[in-house]
Order: structure tokens, then sequence, then C-alpha cells
């Protein structure tokens, strides 16, 4: 994955699902009230772009898994995504634009106007694992193999 402003930090693979889950442990059974430090989005990556990059890279990985789920890439966000993930921190809609097993992702940046040097942008090809288990798949349902 590339990001146009820099590469995403590398804790977020391991950090991003965890934040997530700590937010909801943390409004559903009231640990925030118990005096248990709870990180948020915000106090991982203080930067917003830092953020959007996260976001990015999220939605990344759930693209790449309907790639992987259903042979191509989905028409629209809509798909893999909610209304506040399909915009951008700064609420607008992030543009999405699928080729074949290639698709990029792209936030208007804090200045909400694309073609400008603050957008992020995140280019991903679907990964050789994923081409490979549906190759697999095809094989093992064909019954050649």
């Amino acid at each position: 994955m590339r990001i146009a402003e820099g590469r995403v930090p590398k804790r977020t693979h391991l950090v991003a699902g965890a934040v997530a889950v700590a937010a909801i442990a943390a409004a559903t059974y009231g640990l925030a009230r118990t005096g248990v430090i709870v990180d948020t989005e915000e106090t991982l990556w203080p930067n917003p772009r830092d953020r959007q990059a996260v976001h990015l890279s999220l939605l990344d990985r759930r693209l790449q898994g309907f790639y992987r789920d259903h042979g191509a890439l989905p028409s629209g966000l809509e798909v893999v995504a909610g209304p506040r993930e399909r915009a951008d921190l700064w609420g607008t809609p992030l543009r999405y634009a699928p080729r074949d097993s290639t698709f990029v992702l792209r936030s208007a940046g804090p200045d909400r106007r694309f073609g400008t040097a603050d957008d992020l942008a995140s280019e991903v090809g679907v990964t050789y694992a994923s081409k490979r288990m549906l190759y697999q798949r095809a094989l093992d349902s064909s019954g050649l193999h």
C-alpha cells in the first residue's frame, strides 16, 4: 500500500482492531468509569492525517477481503463501509476507483478539496494470496486436480 504523504505507521496493523474493541468495551461495559485507561484513535494518532491514513488502511483490508470472497472488487464503498466510514475525517466523501484487481482510495484532506497537496491517497493491488485462493477454489470446484 502506498500513502501519498508517507507510510501508515507500522503499529497500525496491530493496534487498529484493538482500538475499536477497546472503545466498544468501554462504552458497553463502562470500563472508562472503573479507572482503566482506554486508548482512543486521538491518543494513538494525534495527527488527523495519520488517523485518516489508518482509516484508509482499514478500508483497504475490507476491499481486499471482498475481492478474496467474491473474485471482484465492489463497484462502490457502500458494500464494505457504512456512511460515516465512506467520508474522511473532515466530512468529505472518499473517492473510490476500482480497476480490475487494483483500486485507489482518496481523501481530500483538511482543505476538503481534491487535487491539492494535502490529499491522502492509497493505491492497492489485490494481493497474490487472494488471487491464488480464488484459483484454488475454482480448481477445487471443477474437480480437475
